[in-house]
């Protein structure tokens, strides 16, 4: 695994990871998106939502440690043993919500992600930046970006493999 990670590179990760995912998408944001795509139901919408509140989760944990606070991770009230039922609880509060207003936050979600990619300086993505586990800055945003693109993306193709056998 890569010790040293360049700006330039976390950047490549995260703008081809996400470009994946869209391209993956796209074909559906005409219908589809309220198709159950994983094993637990949630369909394309609950995903873009699910990503979204985990980018959103890293941009909050950033600006905590920027302004000399110690984030709650992974949120507050949450433990990391209890991410599961995190995860479940936005989805409930997130499935109510328009797809349209997702879609926008899911967009700009990902442009304020590579905007505090670029805010920040090499240094800072190499180094411990959550000083109580030592998580060295880019892995959190590997985990929270071009790596949860990729988990959910492979569900995404199941399930368009599963179609298309159906078909």
């Amino acid at each position: 695994m890569t010790e040293w990670m360049t700006k330039a590179e976390l950047a490549r990760l995260v703008e081809e990871g996400r470009q994946a995912l869209d391209t993956l998408i796209q074909p559906h944001l005409s219908g589809g998106m309220h198709e159950p795509v994983m094993a637990n139901g949630w369909t394309l919408k609950d995903i873009i939502a699910h990503i979204t509140f985990w980018e959103q989760r890293l941009l909050h944990w950033l600006l905590d440690v920027q302004q000399g606070v110690t984030p709650e991770r992974p949120a507050p009230g949450y433990t990391w043993d209890t991410m599961g039922q995190l995860n479940e609880d936005v989805h409930r509060e997130q499935r109510k919500r328009p797809l349209e207003n997702q879609l926008r936050e899911y967009r700009a979600s990902g442009h304020a992600v590579l905007s505090a990619l670029q805010s920040l300086s090499e240094e800072d993505l190499n180094r411990p930046y959550f000083e109580d586990t030592g998580v060295i800055l880019w892995r959190a945003f590997a985990a929270n970006t071009y790596e949860h693109y990729e988990e959910h993306a492979e569900h995404i193709r199941e399930w368009q493999q599963r179609a298309a056998r159906a078909d």
